[in-house]
């Protein structure tokens, strides 16, 4: 078994690296594990999927009719609170176990109301994912509505030959900012705000493999956070808006666009590019005629 070195934690998010995360809602680090350990988590996640340990990923949408559960094809996932998952991989038991040295690197550049959860299993979830081909993710927050608790995604990126065509990309989409497309190269790390950057997966068309941690923040989807204000729909409102998860209450109507438009049915298209997830997220009526948003699609 291979100990989890966490010094590159004090080397990568630094200050000034939390801080462009919380200003632009994203940062991207190349390289951000040591090579050997980038490594040793791809062999346990392939070795999970050949082993027939993964589950299928599946969601669960609430429409008009009622909830329906839809499986999305190629892609595979296991869950580190699993006790099975656990002892088949315990490299990512360490992770999950350890994992309070990664909340309190974040602690100590995050201003105090927007510390994330400082200690426990409890308030993280390390999702492991092989996609088999052929899958893909629509528009959707890690965090849309209570009772997530999510305030950071971490994203790793394990694919080592991976190349221009191989799709599978992360597309990011800053709220009314231009979309940022993030290929999935081996041991690239992407960190986001769950509850602020809606985001998708564009389709794999070779397999894909990665690991997600997703951290709990002690302060996520407070009352001014899910309950959008009248006197906030006005045009100066929009730098809070764009810094806030109060936007996820306007982002059907700002990008109603990319809905799918089968969305009733039960077989979606997962791998359509106006697809997307914001399963729990009201609207209120007149958002819709407020701005003149299509320049932002």
């Amino acid at each position: 078994n291979m100990d989890i070195d966490w010094t590159c934690l004090d080397e990568h998010l630094t200050a000034d690296a939390v801080a462009d995360l919380c200003e632009h809602g994203y940062i991207v680090i190349d390289d951000f594990w040591p090579s050997g350990l980038a490594q040793a988590y791809r062999n346990d996640i392939c070795q999970l999927y050949e082993s027939d340990l993964m589950q299928p990923n599946k969601v669960q949408f609430e429409t008009s009719q009622g909830p329906i559960q839809l499986t999305k094809p190629g892609i595979y996932e296991a869950d580190l609170h699993s006790s099975t998952i656990a002892a088949a991989t315990p490299l990512f038991a360490t992770v999950l176990k350890e994992c309070d040295q990664l909340q309190q690197t974040l602690n100590r550049h995050l201003q105090p109301t927007q510390q994330v959860e400082p200690a426990g299993n409890s308030t993280r979830t390390v999702k492991l994912q092989y996609n088999s081909g052929g899958g893909a993710f629509p528009w959707h927050y890690d965090n849309p509505t209570r009772p997530n608790k999510r305030q950071i995604t971490l994203l790793t990126y394990l694919n080592p030959d991976w190349c221009a065509g191989d799709g599978g990309e992360l597309v990011l989409l800053p709220f009314l900012g231009q979309p940022c497309t993030i290929e999935p190269r081996m041991n690239r790390t992407v960190l986001f705000l769950a509850d602020q950057v809606l985001h998708k997966v564009k389709v794999a068309h070779r397999p894909r493999v990665c690991f997600t941690v997703w951290i709990d923040g002690v302060n996520t989807n407070t009352d001014e956070a899910m309950f959008l204000k009248a006197n906030q729909l006005t045009v100066d409102s929009l730098p809070l808006l764009k810094a806030s998860p109060l936007q996820r209450t306007l982002s059907r109507a700002v990008y109603a666009e990319r809905r799918c438009p089968d969305w009733h049915r039960n077989t979606v298209d997962w791998n359509c590019d106006v697809c997307w997830d914001l399963s729990g997220v009201v609207v209120p009526p007149l958002v819709s005629g407020l701005i003149g948003f299509e320049s932002f699609y």
